[in-house]
């Protein structure tokens, strides 16, 4: 039930679960466009609301992998952040690659001064969401249970379960890593020990980087599908970028048309400007798909596109650079893990090349899965398994009925099937705005003051079917 505050008209409960940038920023926007008071709860374990995952990092070479100048948390204020850094050095530029740890000082900072008082941090962990009534009940790690009006799903990145690879007894193993991102994980690794890094994307672009500020003196190997790591961001082509729209329903079509125009630039750098350029029509052709092509290309394009697309810091590029001149020292494998099997004190690693469809066994002594989250939020033990719903790309939830689910939304990478860009600032900073402006076109926030006296179910009810008349009224 709605709470009822004085002047008579109802107070809405809130509960944002997580508090990374995606639900810091969600609440943000209610506060700031909300007339009227309102209940907010972010729900987020860590002792600071704003870091999430990925700005919770303490390493100084851990680097945004986009440029200061694209990263204000506000669409309409493009410099705020670059302001913000240059307020603590006036040399930093708009094409300059900060660390994550201060962006995630940014947004804590922004977070706290604007909204840190009115907002309850409740440090727990939902472990599932109700339906109650017309709002929801969520139960959480502690035991605790908290009602709610309104519900905004903003847990980030999901870790992924048991790779298939891996037995249950290996699974325990300490001798592998299942989350690189536990604090002090890498710093039980023996120098000299040998290393398997699981996943050449980003996450494994961090650990190498770690493995390498911590001296480590092993051979270290890398492995993937297809062993390709993220392109480097060209320092002279940041800030710009090529139009290009392309052609909708067919993935061989579109990819016919950036091909023609990456062929035309083969002799520069400047492809880059293309994919840059393709982001603001990303989502719209993904709808634009069937499920087979999208299929298609999540099959056959998903890597090639993530690694033109999602590009590492050029000074980060450098160094990985180096590290692979020294193949005696870490050398990258394109490979598929058959099994993993303790032989004596170390793990013996069964592959399978891609390119010879050969066998090749190795032997090391750690294994760090930096293969990335899964986003499913409805997949295995989940939070959500209790609504037997699925998402929109509007980040709406809708029923095993085919009805809409009100008053809860979902934002961050658990769109990113639907929406194929859902991971960076300048969407989820989109979301966020989206879905506290959704929230707050609700009935429940409007001018209508009905004095239904201490019956506050049928105020409610009264405020959800003007809503409804008046989402219906247009097709009538």
């Amino acid at each position: 039930m709605l709470q009822q505050v004085k002047g008579g008209h109802m107070k809405a409960r809130v509960v944002v679960i997580g508090g990374g940038f995606s639900g810091a920023m969600t609440a943000l926007h209610l506060l700031k466009k909300s007339e009227r008071e309102i209940d907010i709860k972010i729900v987020e374990p860590r002792e600071v609301v704003g870091l999430g995952l990925a700005y919770s990092t303490t390493c100084d070479d851990h680097l945004l992998n986009v440029p200061a100048g694209q990263m204000s948390a506000f669409s309409d204020e493009p410099e705020h952040f670059l302001n913000y850094a240059r307020g603590f050095d006036a040399a930093i530029q708009a094409d300059s690659f900060l660390p994550r740890k201060f962006y995630g000082q940014y947004i804590a900072s922004l977070f706290q001064t604007t909204a840190g008082r009115s907002v309850a941090h409740v440090k727990d962990m939902v472990k599932a969401v109700n339906r109650s009534g017309r709002g929801f009940k969520l139960e959480l790690e502690s035991g605790a249970c908290l009602d709610a009006d309104f519900v905004v799903v903003a847990t980030g990145n999901l870790s992924g379960g048991k790779p298939n690879w891996l037995q249950d007894d290996e699974f325990k193993d300490r001798r592998y890593i299942h989350n690189p991102w536990q604090s002090g994980c890498l710093e039980q690794i023996a120098k000299d020990e040998a290393v398997l890094v699981v996943g050449t994307g980003l996450t494994a672009v961090d650990k190498l980087i770690e493995l390498e500020n911590l001296g480590h003196q092993g051979p270290i190997y890398t492995v993937s599908r297809h062993g390709l790591w993220p392109c480097a961001h060209v320092q002279s082509l940041v800030g710009r970028k090529s139009e290009i729209i392309p052609r909708r329903g067919s993935v061989l079509r579109a990819l016919s048309d950036l091909r023609a125009q990456v062929r035309e630039r083969a002799n520069d750098e400047s492809w880059r400007l293309l994919f840059d350029g393709l982001r603001s029509h990303t989502q719209s052709f993904w709808a634009s798909l069937s499920v087979v092509e999208k299929k298609r290309f999540q099959r056959h394009l998903k890597t090639y596109f993530d690694i033109h697309r999602h590009r590492m810091a050029p000074q980060i590029a450098n160094r990985l650079r180096a590290l692979f001149l020294r193949p005696s020292l870490c050398q990258t494998l394109a490979a598929r893990i058959e099994s993993v099997v303790p032989v004596g004190m170390r793990l013996q690693v069964r592959l399978q090349m891609r390119e010879s469809q050969t066998r090749r066994t190795i032997y090391v002594d750690r294994i760090i899965n930096c293969t990335g989250p899964q986003a499913d939020l409805f997949k295995g033990r989940s939070i959500l398994g209790a609504l037997d719903a699925q998402l929109t790309a509007a980040g709406e939830f809708v029923g095993a009925d085919g009805m809409l689910i009100p008053r809860i939304y979902a934002l961050g990478p658990m769109l990113q099937s639907l929406l194929l860009e859902s991971v960076a600032v300048p969407e989820l900073r989109g979301q966020a705005e989206a879905v506290a402006a959704s929230i707050l076109r609700h009935p429940v926030f409007s001018d209508l003051e009905v004095d239904f006296g201490q019956n506050s179910f049928s105020q409610l009810f009264f405020h959800d079917f003007v809503g409804f008349v008046r989402r219906t009224g247009s097709n009538n």
